[in-house]
């Protein structure tokens, strides 16, 4: 019987993805300033109470670590955020931790809630585990005895120590994400307006889209930095990186107006004054999040299925506890990815369990003190932060070890028991989430894009009717104004997350992305012309594309034929352009 060669292909490529190791020195530097904080929340509280403690008290202290990729300002209010959320979810873990029956039902609850909720506000990494870990956690402990208050105290204190060092560690270096979200704006827009004008539109569209993505982002990181929209930077650096900002964004309409217009007609002195607002509202995230077809709700889906299959089996099977299963599935499905890339995790999940615990049993054979598990803790956290975006399988051994070690072993015949359900454990965990992985959302791709490209219509259409309108400085059209521009960025990401999963029923799709992109910043840069240049070409756009959005079927999981939309907007583009320019 021979193999296969897509048997063994597939094998090669898991193969490579143990040994491959990315190689990025800032993720290094940041994760020896965030196991820096986390460390010193659990030394603190090991000395004040206790080293046993300590080790408890990691929950809290990994919360240290959210918002990493976000401003100063932004970072401490997530901080407070999540960290309220984990004491909640971990109290909840100990509350029901007496009732078998209500475990599947209200851990599947909790892990939907938190990770549709993490993934609608656009959070980021490290991304929501520690939360849904802390309810399964709490499950854990509340089986052994422990009330809530007990786990919640140490809890707070190392989040509270923790958070005050990270907090003064960014006050040091208070406009470092600033600078990196800047410098990958200026890379991008140099890309972008060093291209030929006359290339291909493929390769303009990717340079076109990249450079307009990354300078809207770089203006939502400085505006998230600040107290107020308007306010002028209180800093001599953040004053500069908002000069370079406007420098950025002025080039960018100057070529962006360029390849939309023939006639150029841009207000120079207007671009510089209007600039780009914060993040869209947590009201209108949450409200596109709650739409059928939005990428959160498919995420928190697989993630609550797996979740409640893993705690459902393990309370059938003969051995082991529910806890550890969460942690295998959610460890797997929490952040969200392609179903190739999610298998890959699943398989490295097993195999750095095995690892780990093998590494466990190593450290436990050698009698180590509380102290000494207080310094493997520290030791595991920083492991995870270092390899976390080098290694998943390697990240996945310092996971076991930590959430192992823990938990003081009273005997041998303890550590084996131990050792057979942890692996059991995590089979069980992983099983169910390639389940979910497989099952869950098989067509959503397709309903992903036909969602979100409508949806980018109807806020291409918005801005149109300011521009008729001649509205283009009210609060509401800025607002209008900054959706699309988000929403067009959203584009590319979800049919490029679309495309991973189902590259044969989406990439027509990808023929409505250049039409939609190019006529949806050329309608962006209408907005800084001269004012009342493209009032009769917006009026007559508005009403063309109404007749299109009309015309769509409803929305499904169904494909359809692109092509006539994908004429339709390119006319509708090149008659705004040239009567704009009449």
């Amino acid at each position: 019987m021979t193999i296969p060669h897509a048997a063994w292909r597939a094998v090669k490529v898991l193969v490579r993805t143990l040994i491959q190791s990315e190689k990025n020195p800032e993720p290094t530097r940041r994760a020896i300033r965030s196991a820096s904080a986390m460390a010193v929340g659990i030394i603190v509280c090991s000395v004040l109470m206790g080293p046993q403690a300590g080790s408890l008290g990691t929950m809290g202290a990994l919360t240290a670590d959210v918002g990493h990729e976000t401003p100063m300002r932004r970072r401490a209010v997530t901080f407070f955020v999540v960290g309220a959320a984990t004491f909640l979810c971990e109290a909840i873990g100990v509350w029901i931790s007496p009732y078998p029956a209500i475990i599947p039902p209200v851990m599947t609850a909790v892990t939907f809630i938190v990770i549709w909720v993490w993934h609608a506000l656009l959070t980021g990494p490290p991304g929501p585990i520690n939360v849904v870990f802390a309810a399964a956690f709490g499950i854990y402990m509340g089986a052994n005895g422990w009330g809530v208050w007990q786990l919640l105290e140490p809890t707070i204190f190392a989040w509270a120590v923790s958070g005050a060092f990270m907090l003064t560690m960014l006050a040091i270096h208070p406009h470092e994400t600033e600078r990196d979200a800047v410098a990958q704006a200026a890379l991008a827009v140099s890309r972008y307006t060093s291209m030929d004008p006359d290339a291909d539109e493929a390769s303009l569209g990717i340079a076109r889209s990249r450079a307009c993505i990354s300078v809207n982002r770089a203006w939502q990181v400085l505006r998230a930095g600040r107290l107020g929209m308007t306010s002028t930077p209180l800093t001599r650096m953040g004053r500069d990186l908002e000069q370079q900002m406007k420098d950025l964004h002025l080039e960018l309409m100057l070529t962006l107006d360029r390849d939309s217009f023939p006639v150029d007609a841009l207000n120079v002195s207007k671009v510089r004054r209007i600039t780009p607002d914060r993040m869209p509202s947590v009201r209108y995230l949450l409200r596109t999040a709650f739409l059928r077809g939005s990428r959160p709700g498919l995420v928190a889906s697989r993630a609550a299925i797996a979740v409640l299959l893993a705690t459902s089996t393990m309370f059938i099977l003969p051995f082991g506890r529910p806890y550890w299963a969460i942690l295998s599935a959610i460890i797997v499905l929490h952040m969200g990815a392609s179903r190739a890339d999610l298998t890959i995790r699943a398989y490295h999940r097993v195999v750095g369990t095995l690892l780990g615990v093998l590494l466990y049993v190593g450290i436990v054979a050698s009698g180590p003190s509380m102290w000494t598990r207080v310094l493997i803790v520290i030791i595991t956290v920083y492991g995870m932060e270092i390899w976390g975006n080098k290694n998943y399988a390697v990240c996945v051994v310092f996971v076991t070890v930590f959430a192992l070690i823990m938990f003081p072993v009273a005997s041998q015949y303890e550590l084996s028991i131990l050792m057979r359900d942890r692996l059991g454990e995590t089979v069980v965990g992983v099983a169910c989430a390639l389940i979910a992985i497989w099952f869950v959302g098989l067509r959503a791709p397709v309903l992903l894009v036909r969602r979100q490209y409508r949806m980018t219509l109807n806020r291409t259409r918005d801005v149109l009717r300011d521009l008729a309108n001649s509205d283009l400085t009210s609060p509401e059209a800025h607002t209008r104004r900054q959706l699309l521009i988000f929403e067009l960025g959203r584009s590319s990401d979800v049919l490029s997350s679309a495309t991973q999963d189902d590259p044969h029923g989406t990439d027509r799709w990808m023929d409505v992305q250049r039409a939609v992109s190019r006529f949806g910043f050329a309608v962006v840069t209408a907005c800084w012309r001269e004012p009342g240049t493209t009032t009769v070409a917006a009026m007559r756009a508005e009403q063309q594309l109404e007749d299109v959005i009309d015309s769509l079927p409803p929305i499904s999981t169904t494909n359809i034929d692109v092509s006539p939309i994908v004429t339709s907007i390119e006319k509708i583009r090149v008659h705004f352009a040239q009567v704009a320019c009449q």
